[in-house]
């Protein structure tokens, strides 16, 4: 995803990437974690991002669906129909 294909576009920068990964951390911490081993020194930068980090998300998605590139072939009425 953060390379770009023979067809198509990269859709993440390094920076959304490496912010996402980021965030699936997080969660495995948390989901593997009692309440009193989370760390508000370590949650704070992600807590604090998380409006932006959501809002470029957005926008790359928007932008990749925009540009029809993330059609891989024809649909099942198409191949059916």
């Amino acid at each position: 995803m953060t390379r770009p294909g023979s067809n198509r576009p990269r859709l993440l920068t390094t920076e959304l990437h490496d912010a996402l990964l980021d965030y699936l951390r997080f969660r495995h911490v948390f989901r593997s974690a009692y309440s009193f081993d989370l760390d508000w020194q370590k949650m704070a930068p992600l807590v604090l991002r998380v409006e932006q980090t959501l809002s470029e998300l957005e926008h790359v998605l928007d932008r990749f669906l925009a540009s029809g590139l993330d059609q891989s072939g024809p649909d099942d009425s198409e191949q059916h129909g």
